[in-house]
């Protein structure tokens, strides 16, 4: 003899009249459908709190990815330059324009091959490097220092691009 093992198990209509239940259970009624303006301006006010707590982070993460970019973004042509004059066999000039906020990869022949330009609120300092390296075909500098990017509001966000004497770089926070 077969034993069935369906008979314990409840039967899909039951379910069926479980959630009709529930939901004649959770309908609101018809007079006090909505919510007073107690309740609304209680919970703008909750939001504008929160939102006054939340802002200051937001905003210091915002300089501190800005500066973080750009201070990425001057290893990179400290690279490209580097990697082109080892490619190419030549000489490769890396030029610091301070006061525009500009970094211009220039070949032998004086053309320009790459420019990086600092995102808005962000300024460059020069810390020893001078406004302008040389790299040759064997990718070393003419000099080595350190170039800062900082933010130029006060929040005091600042990272330190150290290009060393062999020519390799890093930034430092």
């Amino acid at each position: 003899m077969k034993k069935d093992s369906t008979k314990n198990r409840p039967k899909a209509c039951c379910y069926l009249a479980g959630l009709f239940v529930l939901f004649r259970k959770l309908e609101v009624d018809r007079n006090h459908a909505g919510y007073s303006l107690m309740e609304v301006l209680t919970v703008i006010a909750i939001l504008a709190i929160l939102g006054a707590i939340a802002a200051p982070d937001f905003i210091g993460s915002l300089f501190e990815k800005r500066v973080s970019t750009a201070a990425r973004d001057v290893l990179s042509a400290f690279e490209h330059a580097r990697g082109t004059a080892v490619k190419d066999d030549t000489e490769v000039t890396i030029n610091f324009a301070y006061g525009s906020e500009q970094i211009s990869v220039v070949d032998a022949d004086g053309e320009t091959i790459w420019t990086v330009q600092m995102p808005a609120g962000v300024d460059m300092q020069d810390l020893g490097l001078g406004a302008s390296v040389q790299f040759n075909g064997r990718g070393q500098p003419s000099t080595y220092g350190v170039v800062a990017v900082v933010n130029s509001d006060k929040n005091n966000v600042r990272r330190e691009i150290e290009l060393m004497i062999g020519g390799n770089t890093r930034i430092q926070q």
